[in-house]
């Protein structure tokens, strides 16, 4: 059994409980979203907030909340 400190809904966990601003890659895209999370679930859907577009280098800021459907995501890391 995995130690629980390496697996991957603990490290959401410390995301949302630390505020700490994220960067989410999603699969087949060429682009990937910027935010801090508020919230996710068992499926690892994610609810975003302060959220910014990067794409090529440029920033676009996106208001308000967005939700990212699990399945669409390759990766989640610090920014």
């Amino acid at each position: 059994m995995q130690d629980e400190t390496t697996m991957p809904v603990y490290a959401i966990y410390q995301y949302v409980k630390s505020a700490q601003k994220v960067s989410v890659v999603l699969n087949r895209k060429k682009f990937t979203l910027e935010g801090r999370i508020e919230g996710f679930d068992e499926f690892f859907n994610l609810v975003l907030s302060e959220v910014s577009k990067v794409e090529n280098g440029e920033r676009k800021n996106i208001n308000g909340r967005m939700v990212i459907k699990g399945e669409s995501i390759a990766m989640v890391r610090t920014v």
